[in-house]
Formats: structure tokens, C-alpha cells, sequence
């Protein structure tokens, strides 16, 4: 795939070689006060990749990065890489108990790690769980060395290694497990899914409108909103190294710090969510910025409705594009940039599969479905991910022997261009009288609603057969509202059967590390309420 800027063919350490072969001198990350071109880091990973090897680490061990985005957090992923180990991003807003669950689940031989994060001595709270984890052999800190870690910035100073061909392992190939992400899943508990070399850099490149530099190319220069820690903004490591795009990363989300960044760093690309888009666009200074560099406008995470998408369009001055994936495939189907699909489009359809990907639709015996008809979606290609961590059967619960990923994701093609549009979660269908009603429905619906911040729709036990649908609401910040006002916008906007029976006003909604609501734990409430008044 090397035509598409991205050669996909090569393990992911060589890759970042290749990139400062041809982009040396060209910065590759900002982060706060560092900047390093492509060179700079490329020499910091082979430093690291001689310090780990010092300290034993191997083909196939783990290291665990639980930083926020950083310069370190991009170094010591490729340094792990040349050598074969693989990268674990941990959420560094995990409490302890969490934490040991990630670091134990995953046998991780080094943790790379602030001392301190949010008030946490994370120090002090390894230590205590350090004798249930037999397999962790180090602890580095970003931070000075101390009893019992060691500095990540001490072994970046270490004396500049003798030049060798390569510092990537000898007989690495893009099948070897690279990446290991806990999906963040709204049904239960993460798992890990397992990621190789080929698996990380095709997302970007599979698009249609790669090709020629069209969707990304070495002049552009990208803001990273999404943590590193997160898919979203770790995959933007593959597309820095891959396409030669400057990054810049933002320690968290600031509407205004964000559109200033765009103008003083030039930003062409920008990757938001789309309440992240209204919400810089409602700032009152927003026109008084400078984002005339802006090219691409990539929205994510949640639908869109076509007047936002003109509204972007317009007040920003660039086109958008949006696409859907998921942890396990990363990206399956995406609208076009060039040329551009029609904010019709973008509002009606999540995409359509990318060049990769074999797609079909099955009901729940995995019968495919006549075409325009809901179903699950399945896919098969080699960018779904290889398997569940230490987790054969719930692999084998989602992927069946001719290697069909069934995603859990409702969907319906929506024209003959095969473009796909989400309707819901298979697991979170709610059987209100004869008909199936699709939570996501319900609830962006309702986000609409200029009181409402969040939603979470759920199915509970009805009077009769079928169930009764409950939304819990969650208001902005000095906002009130009635039942009878949230059923009037819903039955102005919605089918009769698919308005709620009733609503619940909460202060928040539970949600993911990846800020979806947990619909499974609003129905483990409703179970306990439930047998409570049963008792």
C-alpha cells in the first residue's frame, strides 16, 4: 500500500525509520514545551529500545504506558515496537483496582508512568499492588528516579547508542501482535484487544480517498484532541509516521486553547467530536480566529445532523467527513473528503466499507438479511483485530471460523453505493410492543433538546408483554425541564412507538473511559429498584 503514503506491509518500527530516512529535519510531535522532528524521535526510540533491552525486556513482553499524551508516551511505544514488545495504553484516570486489573490481565513486564496523576501518589499505589503482579519487573516514572522506579528521562539521556543497520528486531512481520487495547465497551468489562503492525497503520490508508495524498499528506499538520491513551488519539501516531504529518496533541479538551492552536500552529486536519465542534463554535470569540489553514474537519464518536455538518462547513471553511469503527476494526466505513459527500449524506449514512473490508448484514441466527433491512453487522478483512487477550471464548463468541467479526452494531445499507447507517446496539434493542426500538434513536433525539446534556434509553420489564422504554436525562448545568416538555419534542420528531413510557431525571449518567453511557448499568439499577419494590 505504499501508492496510499502508508506502507502497510512493514512492521511498525521500521516504519518510523523509513519516516525519518525521508522526513528528518520536518517536526513530527508538539507537546506542550517539546518538539521533536521526525529524526529526534526515531534517535529516542533506538536509545530507549537499548535501555529496555538492558533491563530485559523481549520479543513479546508487555509495556504498559499509562501517561497522558506526551512526547515520551510516542517514544517508548516505538521503542517497544522495534523490539517486538507490545504497547499497552493504560488510562492513567483509572483508580488502583482497576489499574492492577489492566497491568495483572495483561502480565506486563514494564509500567511507564507519571509518579503523580489527579492527587494520586501512582507510586505509592503500585508498590501496594506490586506482590500481585508477578510479571512486572520495572516501574519507570516521568519524573525523577526513586525507591524502587526508575526515570524514563535518566534513560532517554543514557549515552546515544552505537549506529546499527536497524534497531528493529530481525524477523518481525506485521502479524506479530504490536498494540493491545482494552475496548471500551459499554456491555461489562474492557477487554484486550490484540492489534499487529498491519492492523494499527490501515485505518487511514484504506480510505478511498488516500490515495494521491488526497485525505492526508507530509504537508499537513494535525491536532491531536483525543488522549493517547485512547484509540482515537494513539492511532494518530500510525498517521504521523505513516503520511509524514506534524502532530501536535493538547493535554485535554479547552474549546479556546484548541482554536488558538489551530492559528498559531496551522492546523490542516482536525479530529473532534461533534458537541466538540458546537461547543467551540458557540464560543462568543469564535470568528476572531484565524483557521484559514484548516483542509479537513473529521467528526466521530456520535451522529451528525446535516445542519450541523453545513454549519461546520461553513463557519470553519472545510470540508468534514465521518466514518464508523470500533476498537476491534478501526475503521470500517467513512464518508469521502475528495470528493466531498454531501452533508445529505454525512447525516444520513455512517459511510461506506473501505477497500479492506468485506461487509454483510445477519439477523440473530447470522442469516444475512435482504438488502436495506436491519441487521448486525459483520466484517472480514485483515484489519479486524486478531483476538481477545487471554480470551478464547469470548473471541470465539464474536468470530467464527471463516473469520466474520460479529460487531454487536445494528445497521442498514441505505443506497446501492453500499453507505451503511448505525442504528443501535444489537444487545441494547429494546421490544417495545411488536416493534424493535434502537436506544441511540431515542437518545439522539433528545440530544437536540437545547436543556439536555445526556441520555441513556434502556428497556424495563412492561405490564404486559414487551418492555417499557425508560430514559434517564441528564440536563446542562442550571437547566430545568418536565417529562410532559422532553415527550412533546420526542413525539414531534419520533414514530408513536418509539416514544419513551418514562423519564428520569439524573445528575449523571454512568459512562465509559470513552464517554458513551453505560446502558448496562443503568439496567442493573433499574433490576435492583425493581426486586426492591418486588421484596
Amino acid at each position: 500500500m505504499s501508492k496510499l503514503g502508508i506502507d502497510c506491509e512493514r512492521p511498525v518500527g521500521e516504519v518510523l525509520e523509513d519516516a525519518a530516512r525521508r522526513w528528518g529535519d520536518r517536526e513530527a510531535l508538539v507537546f506542550g514545551g517539546s518538539r521533536l522532528t521526525f529524526r529526534e524521535w526515531d534517535d529516542a526510540a533506538n536509545t530507549l529500545v537499548v535501555q529496555f533491552e538492558e533491563l530485559g525486556l523481549d520479543k513479546g513482553d508487555r509495556v504498559a504506558i499509562m501517561l497522558p499524551s506526551c512526547v515520551e508516551f510516542a517514544i517508548a511505544t516505538f521503542a517497544a515496537a522495534k523490539m517486538g514488545a507490545i504497547t499497552v495504553p493504560v488510562n492513567p484516570m483509572l483508580q488502583p483496582g482497576e489499574v492492577e486489573h489492566v497491568l495483572a490481565d495483561v502480565g506486563a513486564s514494564i509500567l511507564v508512568m507519571l509518579p503523580q496523576f489527579m492527587g494520586r501518589d501512582n507510586v505509592a499505589a503500585v508498590a501496594a499492588m506490586r506482590p500481585n503482579l508477578p510479571d512486572l519487573k520495572h516501574v519507570v516514572v516521568k519524573g525523577p528516579k526513586g525507591d524502587g522506579v526508575l526515570s524514563i528521562g535518566e534513560l532517554l539521556a543514557a549515552e546515544k547508542p552505537a549506529p546499527r543497520p536497524t534497531f528493529v528486531r530481525e524477523g518481525l512481520t506485521t502479524s506479530d501482535p504490536a498494540f493491545i487495547w482494552f475496548s471500551g465497551g459499554t456491555t461489562g468489562l474492557p477487554k484486550g484487544v490484540v492489534i499487529n503492525s498491519f492492523q494499527f497503520l490501515v485505518p487511514e490508508a484504506c480510505r478511498p480517498d488516500a490515495i494521491e495524498g488526497k485525505w492526508l499528506n507530509e504537508n499537513d499538520i494535525a491536532l491531536m484532541i483525543s488522549p493517547m491513551f485512547m484509540v482515537a488519539g494513539f492511532r494518530f501516531l500510525g498517521t504521523c509516521v505513516g503520511f509524514g504529518v506534524k502532530l501536535v496533541g493538547l493535554p485535554q479538551f479547552d474549546p479556546r486553547a484548541i482554536l488558538q492552536t489551530v492559528q498559531d500552529e496551522k492546523i490542516s486536519f482536525l479530529f473532534g467530536y461533534p458537541t466538540m465542534f458546537r461547543i467551540m463554535m458557540g464560543l462568543p470569540n469564535f470568528d476572531q480566529y484565524d483557521l484559514s489553514s484548516l483542509r479537513v474537519l473529521a467528526v466521530g464518536g456520535e451522529p451528525v445532523s446535516g445542519e450541523l455538518v453545513r454549519t461546520m462547513q461553513k463557519r470553519f471553511g472545510c470540508y468534514s467527513t465521518t466514518g464508523y469503527g470500533m476498537s476491534e476494526v478501526q475503521n470500517i466505513a467513512t464518508t469521502l473528503f475528495d470528493p466531498p459527500d454531501p452533508p445529505e449524506l454525512l447525516e444520513n449514512s455512517d459511510g461506506r466499507p473501505n477497500s479492506e473490508i468485506e461487509i454483510k448484514f445477519v439477523d440473530a441466527q447470522r442469516q444475512e438479511v435482504p438488502f436495506g433491512e436491519v441487521g448486525e453487522i459483520a466484517v472480514r478483512g485483515r484489519p479486524v483485530f486478531d483476538r481477545y487477550w487471554h480470551r478464547p471464548e469470548e473471541t470465539a463468541l464474536v468470530k467464527d471460523a471463516d473469520g466474520w467479526f460479529y460487531t454487536g452494531d445494528l445497521a442498514r445499507v441505505v443506497n446501492q453505493e453500499g453507505y451503511l447507517r448505525i442504528v443501535g446496539r444489537a444487545k441494547d434493542t429494546i421490544r417495545h410492543g411488536m416493534q424493535n426500538v434502537y436506544p441511540e434513536e431515542i437518545e439522539n433525539c433528545l440530544k437536540t433538546h437545547p436543556k439536555v446534556a445526556n441520555a441513556g434509553a434502556i428497556g424495563v420489564p412492561g405490564a404486559f408483554a414487551g418492555e417499557r422504554i425508560r430514559v434517564y436525562v441528564q440536563l446542562h448545568p442550571g437547566q430545568t425541564a418536565t417529562e410532559a416538555e422532553l415527550l412533546d419534542h420526542w413525539r414531534a420528531r419520533l414514530a408513536p412507538f418509539k416514544i419513551p413510557d418514562e423519564v428520569r431525571f439524573v445528575e449523571a449518567l454512568p459512562l465509559s473511559p470513552v464517554r458513551r453511557v453505560q446502558r448496562w448499568l443503568l439496567r442493573e439499577e433499574a433490576k435492583k429498584e425493581r426486586e426492591q419494590t418486588e421484596s
